[in-house]
């Protein structure tokens, strides 16, 4: 995939259940740091990533002992570079992205529409409801701290 380094070869621990992996996007006229975060649902090996790397090799592996990529979400259309390759790397993985991606890249087969909206409490924090995932509704809010809540 032009223009992507992976800096981190192993996801760099955040919290339970959550990573991120680091890399580096460069073109003829800029260079600048991008971050995968890895979200490990519950007490599952299922796994979400937020803003996908391109499904290389190393990054494959590093996934793969961490669980199963269950949905890549783009959680804006700035945000969906490499969304579908990964999902189509990761067979039964989900495409989950909000209606402005979903119009500006229809080429990804988007899976299934996301919206957002903030969550109440003292914290800075979002909150994605995947609807029509494969025949179920999921509703899972994960706070600042990374926890999965109900």
């Amino acid at each position: 995939m032009s223009g992507f380094r992976l800096t981190s070869p192993d996801p760099v621990p955040r919290g339970p259940g959550l990573w991120t992996m680091e890399g580096q996007l460069a073109s003829r006229w800029s260079s600048f740091p991008i971050r995968m975060t890895v979200i490990r649902a519950g007490g599952s090996r299922s796994l979400l990533l937020v803003s996908a790397f391109p499904p290389e090799p190393p990054v494959l592996a590093a996934l793969e002992r961490l669980g199963q990529v269950a949905v890549v979400l783009a959680p804006n259309a700035m945000h969906c570079l490499w969304g579908a390759a990964m999902r189509d790397a990761c067979p039964g993985t989900v495409l989950a992205g909000p209606p402005n991606a979903a119009a500006r890249f229809p080429g990804h087969r988007w899976d299934v529409q996301v919206h957002t909206g903030e969550l109440e409490g003292g914290f800075m924090a979002r909150c994605w409801r995947v609807e029509g995932c494969c025949a179920r509704q999921v509703n899972t809010v994960v706070n600042s701290s990374g926890e999965q809540q109900r």
